[in-house]
């Protein structure tokens, strides 16, 4: 850090300081200069075709199995029953969604920041700090 610089919040996702904001990155980190941000913005995307579609399927091969268990059989049955289980989990995940945190740097958009769902409140709290800072 440089002379006059503090830390105004730090987590996982990154580090915000009066002069710039450091994001962390499994590879290695990014430092942007807070003087450069134009806007920043938190994003919720949700995968309804997927989520609706994988429900949809769920449905259709418990149906299927409690239907032909007589013919098939426990275990066909029961590698059906597993495979719906996967299926209605993934249906969930695609509803529930994740978060990308969007930084415009001298008004260009950067790639989106994934914010996985445990980090939610996290991914938040930074882009409310960058907010407040180059308000400031």
């Amino acid at each position: 850090m440089s002379e006059g610089e503090y830390i105004i919040l730090q987590n996982s996702i990154g580090i915000i300081t009066n002069k710039k904001l450091v994001l962390k990155y499994k590879n290695g980190n990014e430092e942007i200069p807070i003087s450069k941000i134009t806007s920043v913005s938190y994003n919720h995307k949700r995968g309804y075709f997927f989520a609706i579609g994988n429900f949809v399927f769920t449905a259709i091969l418990l149906i299927t199995c409690f239907v032909t268990i007589n013919q098939s059989g426990a275990v066909y049955c029961l590698i059906m029953f597993i495979i719906s289980i996967f299926s209605m989990l993934t249906g969930i995940a695609n509803w529930v969604g994740n978060y990308d945190i969007l930084i415009s740097v001298n008004g260009n958009n950067r790639k989106p920041l994934s914010v996985s769902f445990s980090k939610t409140k996290e991914g938040l709290n930074l882009v409310n700090s960058i907010k407040k800072e180059i308000s400031n």
